[in-house]
């Protein structure tokens, strides 16, 4: 089996290559924007509000690249949004969320390749890299134990809001009276161990991401790990609210199904993201997402 052939696995582009490629590049502009006025807002108001236009900037130049002859300007524009994302994570290191880097490797692989040349060759990164996003998130998890007894669910149960709301109603009444007691987490505090169907819960989620990812390298299962990946994304993100993510993840999700199903989503993503920067500036409540 040779390179081509590996990167192939999670799916093959065929007609549809153009439009989806120009819109996951306008998606991850429009993406990077909305997050950069976040960046802004709560992070650093003179470096962020420039990196905020100029990061607005492109994603208008990108969400323009559909018409003829602006596929140039589009590739300019990403590379661009590309800078300004290390420019932040230089400037902010060590302290940089995990997605952040996820931003960078997507706008990378947009800025550093051949806009007309080498779009299959970026498509097949993308479906790779949420592959192994979602697959080792599992491994993770496995690995560090926090969910066999979901330790990791009473922990933010007790800390955040949104995870008591939607987790509460699977936990033993009794148990969650017990966290909820312990107030602001604290060495030797605990045990922090929910049982019950909260706890199967927890188990299914990472035995979910290691195996849902793997139904993406077959032709005849990957529709149904497209699809149960992206369930499973929106049942944590009722209770994690990390919607900047979400929206990334969920528009890389679609490159596995048949179709340029992101083409179809864009100006509701675009809707999407212009919601969450209204709230982020204040325009809009606050949802308490991150």
């Amino acid at each position: 089996m040779n390179l081509g052939q590996i990167l192939a696995m999670p799916g093959r582009d065929g007609p549809d290559t153009d439009p989806r490629f120009l819109a996951a590049r306008a998606i991850l502009a429009v993406h990077i924007a909305a997050r950069c006025w976040q960046f802004a807002v709560l992070g650093s108001p003179f470096f962020g509000s420039i990196s905020a236009l100029v990061a607005t900037a492109a994603a208008a130049i990108c969400l323009a690249g559909f018409r003829p002859g602006a596929t140039d300007r589009g590739h300019r524009a990403i590379q661009l949004s590309a800078a300004v994302v290390a420019l932040q994570i230089l400037g902010t290191f060590p302290l940089v969320a995990n997605h952040v880097f996820l931003e960078l490797y997507c706008a990378a692989a947009f800025a550093l390749f051949d806009p007309k040349r080498d779009r299959v060759v970026v498509l097949e990164g993308l479906r790779w890299m949420a592959l192994l996003v979602f697959f080792w998130g599992g491994v993770q998890k496995a690995l560090y134990g926090t969910w066999f007894s979901a330790e990791l669910l009473a922990i933010g149960i007790v800390q955040k809001e949104s995870f008591a709301r939607f987790f509460v109603f699977l936990a033993d009444p009794e148990e969650v009276a017990r966290l909820t007691a312990y107030g602001p987490p604290s060495p030797g505090d605990g045990p922090y161990r929910l049982s019950g169907p909260i706890a199967w819960v927890g188990n299914l989620v990472w035995m979910a991401e290691i195996g849902l990812p793997l139904l993406l390298l077959h032709d005849r299962t990957r529709i149904v790990g497209a699809l149960g990946m992206l369930g499973l994304l929106v049942a944590i993100q009722l209770g994690a609210l990390e919607f900047f993510f979400g929206g990334l993840y969920a528009s890389l999700l679609l490159l596995f199904l048949p179709g340029a199903w992101n083409r179809r989503l864009l100006w509701p993503f675009v809707g999407f993201y212009l919601l969450l920067t209204a709230s982020v500036v204040g325009l809009l409540p606050s949802w308490g997402f991150n």
